[in-house]
Protein backbone atom coordinates (compact mmCIF):
# COMPACT_ATOMS: atom_id res chain seq x y z
CA UNK A 1 0.00 0.00 0.00
CA UNK A 2 0.75 3.61 -0.09
CA UNK A 3 0.37 6.31 2.47
CA UNK A 4 -0.25 10.00 2.16
CA UNK A 5 0.94 12.50 4.68
CA UNK A 6 -0.48 15.96 4.46
CA UNK A 7 1.55 19.05 5.19
CA UNK A 8 3.30 21.95 3.66
CA UNK A 9 6.85 22.91 2.96
CA UNK A 10 7.95 26.42 3.68
CA UNK A 11 10.89 28.01 1.93
CA UNK A 12 12.72 31.17 2.88
CA UNK A 13 14.67 32.94 0.17
CA UNK A 14 18.04 34.46 1.15
CA UNK A 15 20.40 36.60 -0.86
CA UNK A 16 23.91 37.71 -0.04
CA UNK A 17 24.79 41.06 1.48
CA UNK A 18 26.46 43.60 -0.79
CA UNK A 19 29.97 44.81 -0.02
CA UNK A 20 30.52 48.53 0.54
CA UNK A 21 30.79 50.53 -2.68
CA UNK A 22 33.50 52.79 -1.23
CA UNK A 23 36.45 51.97 1.03
CA UNK A 24 38.93 54.67 2.08
CA UNK A 25 41.90 54.85 4.43
CA UNK A 26 43.44 57.95 5.95
CA UNK A 27 46.09 59.03 8.38
CA UNK A 28 49.80 59.65 8.63
CA UNK A 29 51.07 56.19 9.37
CA UNK A 30 54.17 55.10 11.23
CA UNK A 31 55.32 51.46 11.60
CA UNK A 32 53.33 51.00 14.83
CA UNK A 33 50.85 53.79 14.15
CA UNK A 34 47.12 54.04 13.72
CA UNK A 35 45.06 54.87 10.65
CA UNK A 36 41.33 55.07 9.96
CA UNK A 37 39.44 52.94 7.46
CA UNK A 38 35.96 54.09 6.37
CA UNK A 39 33.31 52.52 4.19
CA UNK A 40 29.89 53.30 2.74
CA UNK A 41 27.30 51.86 0.38
CA UNK A 42 26.94 48.38 1.91
CA UNK A 43 23.56 46.66 1.99
CA UNK A 44 21.91 43.61 3.44
CA UNK A 45 20.35 40.90 1.32
CA UNK A 46 16.88 39.37 1.26
CA UNK A 47 16.14 38.04 4.77
CA UNK A 48 19.78 38.84 5.55
CA UNK A 49 20.25 42.07 7.49
CA UNK A 50 23.75 43.50 8.03
CA UNK A 51 25.16 42.35 11.37
CA UNK A 52 28.92 42.87 11.16
CA UNK A 53 31.83 43.93 8.98
CA UNK A 54 35.10 42.07 8.62
CA UNK A 55 37.97 44.48 7.90
CA UNK A 56 41.14 43.08 6.32
CA UNK A 57 44.42 44.87 5.73
CA UNK A 58 47.63 43.90 4.04
CA UNK A 59 51.05 45.53 4.39
CA UNK A 60 53.24 45.02 1.32
CA UNK A 61 55.94 46.67 -0.76
CA UNK A 62 53.86 46.42 -3.94
CA UNK A 63 50.52 47.61 -2.55
CA UNK A 64 48.76 44.31 -3.20
CA UNK A 65 45.22 44.02 -1.89
CA UNK A 66 44.17 41.71 0.93
CA UNK A 67 42.03 38.64 0.33
CA UNK A 68 40.20 36.49 2.84
CA UNK A 69 43.17 34.10 2.79
CA UNK A 70 46.08 36.53 2.36
CA UNK A 71 46.19 39.45 4.78
CA UNK A 72 48.32 41.03 7.52
CA UNK A 73 45.48 41.64 9.99
CA UNK A 74 41.73 41.53 10.41
CA UNK A 75 39.16 43.15 12.69
CA UNK A 76 35.46 42.42 13.21
CA UNK A 77 33.09 45.34 13.76
CA UNK A 78 29.53 44.81 15.02
CA UNK A 79 27.28 47.21 13.14
CA UNK A 80 23.92 47.22 11.36
CA UNK A 81 24.65 50.48 9.50
CA UNK A 82 25.39 50.69 5.77
CA UNK A 83 28.54 52.75 6.48
CA UNK A 84 31.09 53.24 9.21
CA UNK A 85 34.71 53.70 10.21
CA UNK A 86 37.23 52.20 12.61
CA UNK A 87 40.82 52.71 13.70
CA UNK A 88 43.47 50.11 12.87
CA UNK A 89 46.77 49.96 14.75
CA UNK A 90 49.77 48.43 13.01
CA UNK A 91 52.50 46.43 14.68
CA UNK A 92 56.08 47.02 13.46
CA UNK A 93 55.25 47.45 9.78
CA UNK A 94 58.00 48.23 7.27
CA UNK A 95 58.58 51.92 6.47
CA UNK A 96 57.87 52.79 2.84
CA UNK A 97 55.38 49.92 2.44
CA UNK A 98 51.69 50.39 1.64
CA UNK A 99 48.69 49.25 3.65
CA UNK A 100 45.68 48.29 1.54
CA UNK A 101 42.27 47.67 3.14
CA UNK A 102 39.33 45.48 2.24
CA UNK A 103 35.89 45.05 3.82
CA UNK A 104 33.34 42.24 3.75
CA UNK A 105 29.70 42.73 4.82
CA UNK A 106 28.38 39.97 7.10
CA UNK A 107 24.70 39.26 7.53
CA UNK A 108 22.30 37.42 9.81
CA UNK A 109 21.76 34.55 7.33
CA UNK A 110 25.29 33.21 7.90
CA UNK A 111 28.55 32.83 6.02
CA UNK A 112 26.99 31.40 2.85
CA UNK A 113 25.42 34.82 2.33
CA UNK A 114 28.29 37.19 3.19
CA UNK A 115 29.37 39.69 0.57
CA UNK A 116 32.61 39.45 -1.34
CA UNK A 117 35.52 41.58 -0.18
CA UNK A 118 35.68 45.18 -1.44
CA UNK A 119 39.22 46.56 -1.49
CA UNK A 120 40.10 50.17 -1.84
CA UNK A 121 41.61 52.45 0.72
CA UNK A 122 45.37 52.55 1.09
CA UNK A 123 47.93 54.47 3.12
CA UNK A 124 51.70 54.54 2.96
CA UNK A 125 53.87 53.95 5.99
CA UNK A 126 56.04 57.05 6.25
CA UNK A 127 59.77 56.97 5.77
CA UNK A 128 62.02 58.67 8.30
CA UNK A 129 63.45 61.98 7.13
CA UNK A 130 67.18 62.06 6.44
CA UNK A 131 69.49 63.31 9.19
CA UNK A 132 70.00 67.08 9.20
CA UNK A 133 73.38 68.39 8.13
CA UNK A 134 75.15 71.40 9.57
CA UNK A 135 77.45 73.36 7.29
CA UNK A 136 79.56 76.28 8.45
CA UNK A 137 79.09 78.94 5.80
CA UNK A 138 80.63 82.10 7.14
CA UNK A 139 82.59 83.44 10.07
CA UNK A 140 82.38 87.18 10.65
CA UNK A 141 83.92 89.34 13.35
CA UNK A 142 81.12 91.67 14.36
CA UNK A 143 82.96 93.58 17.04
CA UNK A 144 86.26 93.71 18.82
CA UNK A 145 84.64 92.00 21.78
CA UNK A 146 83.52 88.77 20.11
CA UNK A 147 83.06 86.61 17.08
CA UNK A 148 79.80 85.47 15.52
CA UNK A 149 79.71 82.16 13.64
CA UNK A 150 76.88 81.79 11.17
CA UNK A 151 75.64 78.26 10.45
CA UNK A 152 73.33 77.13 7.73
CA UNK A 153 71.22 74.21 9.00
CA UNK A 154 69.66 72.07 6.28
CA UNK A 155 66.77 70.00 7.59
CA UNK A 156 66.38 66.41 6.49
CA UNK A 157 64.15 65.62 3.57
CA UNK A 158 61.22 63.23 3.65
CA UNK A 159 61.24 61.44 0.31
CA UNK A 160 57.65 60.26 0.50
CA UNK A 161 56.07 63.55 1.46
Amino acid sequence: GSSYYGGSISYTNYTACSAPTTVTASGIVTPSGTFTVSWSGASGGTNNAISNYQIYWKVSSDGSAPTTSSYTGTKNITSTSTSGSTSITLSSAQRGYKVVCGIMTLGTAGENYYSGIKTGGSVKINLLPAKPTVVSTNTTVVSTSGTEVIFNVMTGSDSDG
